[in-house]
């Protein structure tokens, strides 16, 4: 459950900021 929250929280960060700072985002994850 706490994973699909997670993933959830990374798309919604997707959709909110470019998709260049949804790459950095995850790969600093």
């Amino acid at each position: 459950m706490v994973a699909i929250e997670l993933l959830g929280m990374g798309v919604g960060h997707c959709l909110i900021w470019r998709l260049d700072s949804c790459l950095r985002w995850w790969l600093d994850s």
